[in-house]
């Protein structure tokens, strides 16, 4: 319990006149009746005080002289010294203190005028209580400086919009200051930035005294697994960095004293690239390794209706191109090669042939079987002829797959018009002709249209659904 100050006068309790507990003293600033005094101060209580309850009894802060005071929460000794608001003028609250790395010590000041615009708006500034505040230089001069990403362009692969920050780096012995940390998605090069130009930073691990490099990229090659030891010494395996977006799988093997070894790598050959699932498109996707980007960079940057879109208006050119082609007139509208070539690698697929046998089947050239197959030019109607009936296919089927149906006219009238097309197709179950149209699709079977017509078909389904009823309910 503090001890009683000297020359103190205690009061006694009005409500039970007992003498109150001291809980504190102190010395400094207080004011009373509106005027701020310096001196000794106590704090006092009554046992039987309880607040809410038992308000009657003593309880407060008295000065020497037992007089109540009421103890100031800033010091006003220090409010000629603090800075006045911009906006009013009037002497600012102190408020948490600022350290900065390598900065002068900085101290956090806002306005209590409720009539301010600038109600507590913190404002920082610099310097101590005793030189007096000066207004701290803005937040954007104690930044380091930041990278340009933009439109800059990568030190390593020379290709624009592809370095992105990575935190910071740490100091080193030429540049010791802390700087931003650069790396390319593209090469996967680190680089840091002074402010100046981009340093490249070495690759963190063991630097190798011999390293390989992808004659294709003319990036180093990465470290694909741990060396392992072999009688001519230690050998290490390497990949190019460019693997994981499906570009490149050139793989390389060399010993420690950075001679090639001369034995053959699988995965030394270059991937086939995936093409964009745009109708009629013929170029190669914009994101190689990601199943969620399957479009090439001109059809990704649409929105999913644009896209909608472009494919309709893309299958009605095709469409009026196969008709003007093959049915009636030489005309050209690209994009119909692609869609071709898709639904005969399709079938071929369904199928399980390969291009040999497709060649024997179809009583074509090489050559014709892979302009075919590669969407090269234009396709001779003869040719188109043979390797769909090699497929057990007519050029309706195709009309109807790229877009037209089977109940378009214009498939009719190619029947009409060619005499090598069959029109008519026997049915397995009630055995009577009938045209291709009455028949559904199937690549499965040789003929690619199924065995029953679309009548018998749903006639079988109904009887072995009240089949399945009926074992059900017994």
């Amino acid at each position: 319990m503090p001890e009683k100050p000297v020359g103190f006068d205690r009061p006694s309790c009005v409500s039970c006149g007992r003498q109150p507990l001291l809980q504190g003293q102190g010395r400094g600033q207080y004011r009373r009746q509106g005027r701020v005094h310096q001196g000794e101060w106590v704090r006092l209580r009554c046992l039987k005080y309880r607040k809410d309850v038992e308000e009657d009894h003593l309880h407060g802060v008295f000065d020497h002289k037992g007089r109540p005071i009421q103890l100031l929460g800033r010091g006003l000794a220090d409010k000629g010294r603090r800075p006045r608001c911009p906006r009013c003028h009037q002497v600012m609250a102190a408020g948490k203190q600022k350290f900065w790395k390598g900065q002068p010590t900085s101290r956090l000041f806002y306005c209590r005028n409720r009539a301010c615009a600038e109600f507590e708006r913190r404002r920082s500034y610099r310097g101590t209580w005793t030189d007096g505040w000066t207004p701290a230089p803005p937040a954007r001069e104690h930044h380091r400086p930041r990278a340009p990403i933009g439109d800059d362009i990568c030190p390593g692969c020379k290709r624009p919009g592809t370095l992105r920050r990575r935190g910071f780096a740490r100091p080193t012995r030429d540049v010791p200051q802390r700087v931003q940390r650069v790396q390319c998605l593209e090469c996967k090069a680190v680089f840091r930035w002074d402010g100046r130009r981009f340093r490249p930073m070495a690759r963190p691990g063991f630097v190798r005294s011999h390293t390989q490099t992808c004659p294709r990229h003319g990036l180093p090659l990465e470290i694909r697994s741990h060396p392992s030891r072999r009688p001519g010494g230690i050998v290490n395996t390497g990949r190019c960095p460019m693997w994981h977006q499906r570009k490149c799988a050139y793989i390389r093997r060399w010993l420690k004293d950075g001679s090639l070894l001369d034995e053959p790598s699988r995965g030394s050959q270059l991937v086939e690239p995936r093409w964009c699932r745009m109708v009629g498109c013929n170029s190669e996707r914009a994101n190689q390794y990601d199943d969620r980007y399957p479009y090439c960079s001109v059809h990704q940057q649409l929105t999913r209706s644009q896209r909608s879109r472009e494919a309709k208006r893309r299958r009605a050119r095709g469409l009026e191109e196969f008709t003007q082609r093959y049915l009636l007139r030489p005309f050209a509208v690209p994009g119909l090669p692609t869609s071709i070539a898709d639904f005969v690698r399709h079938h071929l697929r369904g199928r399980r042939w390969s291009v040999a046998r497709f060649e024997r089947e179809a009583r074509l050239d090489g050559a014709a079987v892979q302009g075919l197959l590669a969407a090269q030019g234009r396709c001779q109607r003869e040719t188109l002829t043979r390797a769909l009936q090699a497929l057990g296919l007519t050029l309706a089927d195709l009309h109807a797959a790229i877009g037209g149906g089977p109940g378009d006219s214009a498939a009719h009238r190619a029947e009409d018009r060619d005499p090598l097309m069959p029109r008519a197709k026997p049915c397995a179950r009630c055995k009577e002709s009938k045209p291709l149209t009455e028949f559904g699709l199937n690549p499965r079977m040789r003929s690619g249209r199924n065995s029953y017509c679309r009548a018998c078909s749903n006639e079988y389904l109904r009887l072995r659904r009240a089949n399945a009823r009926l074992m059900k309910a017994s």
